[in-house]
């Protein structure tokens, strides 16, 4: 299986996973209280549940600072912020924004060279919640991890 293979089968399960994730749309009422309740509670217990959510998320002050320390391109911030869980363009570049991402943790490459186990334990200890939060509503751990195996 060459790179090409692998990079198609990975766009594939992400806008497989991105439809599945993104498809639950909020009501005006559910988009106010959502944001409500991102001034008052951390990021471990916000419930991605909207896509209003994410975005309230990403205008948020830990929003703008995750975003501006990842060096993402204006179509990679754009892809996060898009609704759209159908254009392919949305879709990788939603997934590279969530690779680099990933990528900026101190340590990612060393646990993804040691394998998916020790991967799984530097994700959850490492990664920081917000970064954990976007991978769960628009991808998975396992995809990413898949990815950066493969390009390293």
């Amino acid at each position: 299986m060459n790179r090409r293979q692998i990079g198609i089968g990975v766009a594939t399960a992400l806008a497989a996973m991105t439809v599945g994730f993104a498809a639950p749309a909020a009501t005006a009422a559910q988009a106010r209280t959502s944001a409500v309740s991102l001034q008052t509670a951390s990021v471990d217990e916000i419930e991605v549940n909207s896509h209003a959510t994410w975005v309230a998320y990403l205008d948020s002050v830990d929003g703008k600072a995750m975003l501006a320390d990842a060096g993402l391109t204006a179509d990679e911030l754009a892809a996060l912020r898009s609704d759209d869980v159908t254009t392919d363009a949305v879709i990788q570049g939603r997934f590279s924004a969530l690779v680099k991402l990933v990528k900026k943790v101190k340590g990612c490459v060393a646990a993804v060279k040691a394998g998916w186990a020790t991967y799984k334990t530097w994700y959850n200890a490492k990664v920081p919640a917000a970064v954990r939060w976007a991978i769960a509503w628009a991808s998975d751990v396992y995809t990413i991890y898949a990815y950066i195996k493969s390009h390293i």
